[in-house]
């Protein structure tokens, strides 16, 4: 009204949603990557399985999930062999502290396991039977 240029309302209405957009871009991109449960970019999943293989008494470790509950609160879900005869509640303890001091992972699941690969059997189709 005050110019008499009518463009000015649209002109201006698009430069304020981009600035929302510009300013809300972190929140939408946070919440999306929480929602999908993605591995926080700060943690190396390889790492962390490393760390866990590196504790003594460790043989294995697979069906490694790490994500972000919220901001700040991250967990983590994996399968662990430990050798025939080491305490697995030990262990476990141990693995839980390390997560703790190393990448700050506090909620934790952990099926931990003795590795029994030696004393399974494998069995393979007789070569006469063998496609190919």
């Amino acid at each position: 009204l005050a110019t008499g240029w009518t463009l000015v309302d649209p002109i201006v209405s698009v430069v304020i949603a981009l600035l929302i957009v510009a300013s809300a871009w972190s929140v939408l991109r946070d919440s999306t990557a929480i929602l999908m449960e993605e591995t926080p970019p700060e943690i190396d999943a390889g790492a962390v399985a490393q760390a866990i293989v590196s504790v003594p008494g460790v043989s294995s470790v697979h069906d490694l999930h790490v994500w972000r509950i919220t901001s700040g609160f991250d967990a983590l879900a994996a399968h662990v062999l430990v050798g025939r005869l080491e305490d697995c509640h030990g262990l476990r303890r141990e693995i839980e502290r390390r997560l703790e001091s190393e990448f700050d992972i506090t909620h934790t699941t952990l099926q931990v396991d003795h590795d029994a690969s030696e004393a399974l059997i494998e069995l393979q189709r007789p070569a006469a039977t063998r496609p190919g």
